[in-house]
């Protein structure tokens, strides 16, 4: 058996307006490419298709399913036999009943983690080994403006004058459907007091963190033309500096899945960033329960008994979000007398994080010894703290 790592996905083509259909049919043929490549320059007969960045986020519909037959078919053609899926956050092999069902042959390896891999490449002998009791100041990373768990957690932080005792980043909103979405959600403020808001509000940690808010809000065209690929933050997207950490003793972390979402059991880069700097956390969620229930599986400590009692299960987003505001105020004025409990709780979630890790390495330790993938090939993909490799925007 000799294997290749192939990129079984796409995200954009070079076009003003996203294009499902089209995206698809490129996804199928830079795959099939790849396959045939390989095939000719290595005489593999087995593929390890890579879902690294997106993995079964969107697979609950017909289309995703049928690219894969099409990739199947299409390389046994070729001379290809085994096939496999590596997603970069899939913690559950339920997937592979999926697969079963639609009468593919690939096999699920479950389990790798691409998040905390990056993380840990980023932050490798930088992160902050030390958790910081006495700031009692709390850290808000933001990003897209127009969620409910960023602008409307925000506006309560700053309606109870807490951002005195914060650092925190917030991009004011800069597409005119974000512009149109928060004045609306902020209906509580009159024109001037919105203004006063966003101004008062308007901030950022660093160069790098301004060049991520594109990321999620430009369509291929732009994404091309403006050479984001290019930029110092997608050259290493996962790191922040760790002195905001250090200076700091508690992060929110809002975490956002869209409403097709398949399921929330992940964490992503902005919890593994807290939890490799050695941060306690709140998550500010916008789905209920899900996650928590996940984080308390692979035994993370979610900080419960500094909260509101089960914040993260109140269905109401917006009674969920005041439950936060609370919390914060709780676990800040928990500190003092909890401060080795909490320390004990980090270092917990420091160590699950290593697990994590080393349950990666074995997964590219089998890719090597079990299924031939040369180390070039592992690099590539599973070395690489950029995303340069990872998105393609064909013409």
């Amino acid at each position: 058996m000799k294997a290749e790592l192939i990129n079984f996905e796409l995200w954009h083509t070079y076009d003003n307006n996203y294009n499902q259909d089209k995206i698809y049919q490129y996804k199928i043929k830079l795959a099939l490419d790849d396959i045939e490549e390989a095939i000719d320059k290595k005489q593999i007969d087995t593929v390890v298709g890579l879902m690294l960045i997106d993995g079964f986020l969107y697979s609950n519909n017909k289309k995703f399913f049928d690219a894969l037959e099409e990739i199947e078919y299409k390389a046994r053609a070729l001379g290809i036999k085994n096939f496999f899926l590596l997603p970069g956050m899939c913690s559950s092999i339920s997937y592979q009943q999926d697969i079963d069902n639609w009468g593919l042959s690939y096999r699920l390896i479950a389990d790798y983690d691409m998040s905390a891999e990056q993380l840990n490449i980023s932050y490798n002998g930088k992160q902050n080994n030390v958790w910081n009791p006495v700031s009692k100041k709390f850290l808000f990373l933001g990003g897209v403006p127009s969620r409910a768990n960023r602008i409307g957690l925000l506006s309560r932080y700053y309606d109870n004058n807490m951002l005195l005792n914060a650092e925190w980043s917030f991009f004011p909103p800069w597409t005119e459907e974000d512009k149109i979405w928060c004045r609306k959600y902020l209906k509580k403020y009159s024109d001037e007091e919105y203004h006063t808001f966003i101004n008062t509000c308007s901030k950022q940690i660093d160069d790098r963190y301004e060049q991520s808010k594109n990321y999620s809000r430009v369509n291929g065209k732009d994404f091309a033309d403006l050479k984001l690929l290019e930029s110092p933050w997608l050259q290493d997207p996962s790191y922040i500096d760790p002195e905001i950490y250090r200076k700091t003793s508690l992060s929110i972390v809002s975490k956002f899945e869209y409403e097709d979402a398949d399921s929330h059991l992940f964490l992503g880069e902005k919890t593994w960033r807290a939890i490799i700097n050695k941060h306690p956390f709140i998550i500010a969620d916008n789905i209920a329960s899900e996650r928590f229930d996940y984080m308390k599986k692979i035994g993370l400590d979610i900080f419960e008994k500094f909260t509101v009692p089960n914040y993260g299960y109140i269905e109401e987003e917006e009674e969920r979000l005041d439950a936060i505001v609370e919390s914060t105020n709780i676990f800040i004025n928990s500190i003092d007398k909890n401060s080795s409990i909490i320390k004990s709780a980090v270092q917990n979630n420091f160590n699950v994080l290593l697990q994590v890790l080393e349950q990666n390495k074995n997964i590219k330790n089998w890719l090597r010894q079990r299924l031939n993938v040369d180390t070039n090939s592992i690099d590539k993909w599973l070395a690489a703290k950029d995303y340069r490799s990872f998105i393609r925007i064909p013409k």
